[in-house]
């Protein structure tokens, strides 16, 4: 099984090197018990500015469409590191997007958040 996400860029110039992870949650959104904290992931090598694209995410034992937590991590020509990250709530209007923020968060060496 798999989840199909929308994607476009709606920044300034290009996002390379760019990394999608989905953490599926319960219908509320929270932690699942069944799904834990495992990150589901995929890449894309790049997306061009106001690029739009359809990204598979394989997640086995799936059924419905869950709620899911989205991080997307990419750089920009510079190199500068950038996150969005999203909450998409499956029970909500039909399935919405909540929260959703986009940081360039500090990283050392290693690519480890401090």
């Amino acid at each position: 099984m798999h989840i199909v996400l929308p994607l476009r860029n709606i920044g300034s110039g290009p996002a390379l090197n760019v990394e999608i992870a989905v953490t599926p949650r319960n219908a509320a959104g929270q932690r699942s018990q069944a799904w834990g904290d495992a990150r589901h992931t995929t890449w894309l090598v790049g997306l061009g500015l106001g690029e739009d694209a359809a990204v598979v995410i394989p997640i086995g034992k799936l059924g419905d469409l869950p709620s899911f937590d989205i991080w997307i991590d990419y750089t920009d020509v510079a190199k500068k590191p950038w996150q969005t990250f999203a909450k998409f709530l499956a029970r909500d209007e039909g399935g919405a997007y909540r929260g959703m923020s986009i940081s360039s968060p500090v990283r050392d060496a290693a690519g480890t958040e401090s």
